[in-house]
């Protein structure tokens, strides 16, 4: 059975949800398509487009692509209560990198070997 993904949006376009819509073959040769684990609310509609960008804090389908919806204020309210994490430190690979470079470091110097 085929499927497709689709984003559920009200009547003013935002999105409420991204969901799984099967594509049911029909004996008249149309598909019914068939919205798994969902109910469209009063003024919900299904778009036929691709989950919106993470970094919009309030997206909106104006009926060609995603835009951002919220206010200034939304924003700023949405960024104190998500405040960007500290940069991750290197990971176990680059340490374990560092470490073998340290240790040839040592060998050279104890063999007289230069790089």
């Amino acid at each position: 059975m085929e499927y497709k993904h689709c984003c559920v949006i009200d009547a003013q376009g935002l999105y409420v949800d991204y969901v799984l819509v099967l594509l049911i073959p029909q004996e008249t040769g149309e598909v019914r398509e068939e919205i798994q684990y969902y109910r469209l609310g009063p003024g919900e509609s299904l778009a036929d487009v691709g989950a919106p960008s993470e970094t919009l804090v309030k997206p909106r389908y104006n009926g060609t692509g995603w835009e951002e919806s919220a206010t200034p204020e939304e924003i700023e309210e949405w960024e104190r209560e998500h405040p960007v994490p500290p940069p991750a430190g290197p990971s176990e690979l680059e340490l374990l990198r560092q470490q073998v470079a340290a240790l040839q470091a040592q060998i050279d110097s104890l063999t007289g070997a230069h790089a």
